[in-house]
């Protein structure tokens, strides 16, 4: 029996995705309770409680919810997701405490609960392919890299995204060096990132007129599928560093025979296809891709951060299943292989391919009233700008997200935050 009225559980669901979007889990548990002592019927409420209790280290409770969820709907993938991740969670647990037999269970429970969800998330797409893999081997590298695109989207003046973005455009010419990075952005990102990403050697795509009407950010990336220029491409996040690891696993698949290509990489990877972990030859699919794209989020009721994975499982994976490779390393779904070994120690022991290494950066003393926009900047170790961005204050204060990379720097000494000021431009 429903307790409250609907504004009333909007505000609160609104609250829940406000802490969510934090990652203050503690408080989106406290307001995911709130849901379901008002509406505790529904299934909702109780995965937003297992989501949030896992998420903040209650795991016994995650488990319970999990369970109550299953017991109601046993053919759901979504709670097998949370199940999966409960238990990678709990593998790095018990790894952290000293308990490498417990991990060992942790991590074949994830591993099981995994497999399943995926299973559930296949048995759920029953449409026909819109697009058949032309019989044949499929087509190699181009001779000229510009054949070969790596797919971004971006869009804000985030610096997570857009430094991240460009960290990836100079890692690209020694990592995957017969490829050439394409963005795909509009005007909200800050135009000196769009110059210094073009310096780099990117292709940079603005997505203006007709073309683009309706089309959702997230998936502005999946034009590469499509363009006819293109001979193998791969999509990616922008958040996500390149690394050995993916370039070793991009290798293999070159070398594989098939068509297509995707990377599972963590407890978190229960999608048949992730946005930013797949790779493809030219030739496939055409201007209907995109086409779908636009009516896809009007016809299905998913939340917009995910509606490019759900588009992807119905829409695309019926294609891809027909001649693909995956890399996995936790759930062995369908003809998976390990990773080609290709350490990647540099970048620290939490790595995965496909993981976003980000730091929070804040910092006091603004004399500006709150709403207010605060200029700062980077300065390298010989004053030169390494990027520079705007921050709204809030009490007083500032906060930013930054790549580790740059976090890391910042706290040795080797950078410095410049506030209010930007120094000496840098090169690109």
């Amino acid at each position: 029996m429903v307790k409250g009225d609907r504004r009333q559980l909007r505000e609160i669901h609104r609250q829940y995705r406000a802490a969510a979007a934090e990652n203050d889990w503690p408080a989106a548990y406290r307001h995911a309770f709130e849901l379901l002592a008002l509406d505790p019927s529904p299934d909702y409420p109780l995965a937003l409680v297992g989501c949030a209790a896992m998420r903040s280290g209650r795991f016994d409770v995650a488990e319970r919810s999990f369970q109550r969820l299953v017991e109601r709907q046993p053919n759901d993938g979504n709670t097998y997701d949370g199940l999966a991740e409960l238990y990678g969670r709990r593998t790095e647990a018990a790894l952290k405490a000293g308990a490498p037999s417990d991990a060992a269970e942790a991590r074949r429970r994830a591993a099981e609960y995994g497999h399943r969800a995926l299973q559930l998330h296949d048995a759920e797409v029953t449409a026909a392919p819109l697009w058949q893999v032309p019989a044949g081997p499929p087509p190699g590298l181009a001779a000229d890299k510009t054949g070969n695109v790596v797919a971004y989207t971006l869009f804000g003046a985030k610096p997570l995204y857009c430094e991240t973005a460009f960290i990836n455009a100079r890692a690209l010419a020694f990592l995957l060096p017969g490829w050439t990075m394409r963005v795909y952005c509009d005007r909200s990102v800050p135009e000196d990132v769009r110059q210094r990403l073009a310096a780099r050697g990117a292709q940079v795509v603005l997505c203006e007129g007709p073309a683009w009407d309706g089309v959702d950010p997230l998936m502005r990336r999946f034009a590469v599928m499509a363009d006819p220029t293109v001979t193998r491409w791969l999509v990616r996040d922008a958040d996500s560093l390149i690394s050995r690891r993916e370039a070793a696993a991009v290798a293999d698949w070159l070398a594989s025979g098939r068509w297509f290509h995707v990377m599972r990489d963590a407890y978190t990877h229960t999608e048949l296809l992730l946005a930013g972990l797949i790779g493809g030859c030219g030739g496939v699919f055409d201007g209907r891709l995109m086409a779908e794209s636009r009516d896809f989020p009007a016809r299905h009721q998913y939340e917009r951060r995910l509606v490019d994975q759900h588009f992807l499982r119905q829409v695309v994976w019926p294609t891809f299943k027909q001649s693909l490779l995956s890399h996995d390393s936790w759930f062995g779904f369908g003809d998976a292989r390990p990773f080609p070994v290709a350490p990647d120690a540099n970048l620290g022991p939490d790595f995965h391919v496909g993981c976003a290494q980000s730091t929070l950066v804040s910092g006091a003393g603004s004399n500006l009233a709150d709403g207010a926009s605060l200029a700062w900047a980077i300065a390298d170790e010989r004053g030169r700008t390494v990027c520079s961005y705007r921050v709204t204050v809030t009490g007083g204060s500032w906060k930013t997200v930054l790549p580790k990379l740059y976090a890391d720097n910042v706290r040795a000494g080797k950078w410095r935050i410049v506030l209010g000021q930007a120094p000496a431009p840098g090169p690109a």
